[in-house]
């Protein structure tokens, strides 16, 4: 590794993780001038989890291209995930394993149905506080470790004659963790309709 590149990783806030659309740059400040005055030493993965801690926009340092929080990489790729809150569910007719989940997304809108979710999950609960992603979702699949490694959308989706509009995501689904196929519970204040965070909320302070 070259010295230019040594000290882009001692002098970007973001830790080099996202890249600029305009000049492809990738030394990024944050839009909030307590957290771009923070002269901290930390290692690349402590800088990491202090940038999946913010909450504002940043700006190309090479060309001052914003980039607004919702398109920094690690909140774009939940979008169409949602916590969600299961408020009725019945075993699929004719498939004892699958549950069928009627899941409260907190939309704004009170014209909004309540949507569908099937699950093989036999823990899911009515009242149980959960993450869901729904159509249009972008998952890892299989044994993916990286963003952007084996992905695939959720889509709309007939199991056993009824339709299901999402999947309960469990921790490698969130990359929070390695459990698999046991949905996420969420605590109670964390809202409805909110987006997960690439953090776990119990380790956000």
């Amino acid at each position: 590794m070259s010295d230019s590149e040594n000290d882009d990783e001692e002098t970007d806030f973001y830790a080099n993780m996202i890249t600029c659309e305009d000049c492809e740059g990738n030394e990024f400040i944050p839009d909030d001038d307590e957290l771009a005055d923070d002269e901290t030493e930390l290692t690349n993965e402590e800088k990491k989890i202090r940038a999946y801690k913010t909450t504002c926009s940043a700006t190309c340092i090479s060309c001052g291209e914003s980039v607004e929080y919702d398109n920094l990489p690690w909140v774009k790729m939940y979008a169409n995930y949602c916590v969600c809150l299961v408020i009725a569910t019945e075993t699929v007719k004719g498939k004892n394993k699958l549950k069928q989940c009627k899941v409260d997304i907190g939309s704004n809108d009170d014209e909004e149905e309540p949507i569908t979710v099937i699950t093989n999950d036999k823990n899911v609960r009515e009242g149980d506080r959960l993450v869901v992603a729904m159509i249009g979702a972008v998952v890892p699949a299989g044994g993916a470790e990286e963003e952007g490694e084996n992905e695939m959308t959720i889509q709309k989706t007939n199991v056993g004659g009824v339709t299901s509009h999402g999947m309960f995501c469990d921790e490698s689904m969130l990359r929070w963790g390695n459990t698999k196929n046991k949905a996420i519970r969420m605590p109670e204040n964390i809202e409805l309709g909110s987006r997960p965070t690439r953090l776990p909320p119990n380790t956000i302070k």
